[in-house]
């Protein structure tokens, strides 16, 4: 499916119009069409995809399958959104840019929960931090409270054979 199709396909819930309607192209399903099309050039534009409207999803460089991903999400109207790992295998410039998206889903009201190991991405957007060790928080607080967090560095960096982190 091309990028267009895929948020097309994510604003599936929204529309009304019935299987007979959209059978025989009637008034209602086209102008729910015409509403969800609308949409979804909105969320390309947004996360700037639009010129790659309609090509194959598979076919797009890995940061724009990942902002597609985003928009496909916020095709469903989502009031939290969870992203694992957003950043994989993303440069330092894409990285960035994916985090002013995130900055801008929390200003429009949507609640970004971000569990991610490049600091710089937790540093740009998090108002708040949650440090997990095996699945137990071992530190919360902000960025620069927790950047020298003795349990953290531990926890992340390891110790050497002398216990030195």
């Amino acid at each position: 499916m091309t990028a267009l199709e895929n948020l097309l396909i994510s604003q599936h819930k929204r529309g009304t119009a019935t299987a007979f309607e959209a059978m025989i192209f009637a008034p209602r399903y086209r102008r729910e069409e015409r509403r969800l099309r609308e949409t979804a050039m909105h969320l390309l534009d947004r996360f700037n995809l639009t010129q790659v409207a309609h090509t194959r999803a598979g076919a797009l460089p890995y940061g724009d399958q990942r902002r597609l991903e985003m928009a496909r999400a916020l095709g469903t109207d989502p009031k939290l959104i969870l992203l694992d790992e957003p950043t994989a295998g993303m440069n330092p410039v894409e990285t960035h840019e994916l985090g002013e998206q995130i900055l801008r889903l929390h200003a429009d009201g949507i609640t970004v929960l971000v569990i991610e190991h490049d600091m710089s991405l937790i540093r740009q957007v998090c108002e708040g931090i949650y440090v997990l060790n095996f699945g137990q928080i071992i530190a919360h607080g902000l960025y620069d409270q927790l950047r020298g967090d003795q349990r953290v560095i531990e926890a992340y960096l390891g110790e050497d054979d002398d216990g030195a982190a």
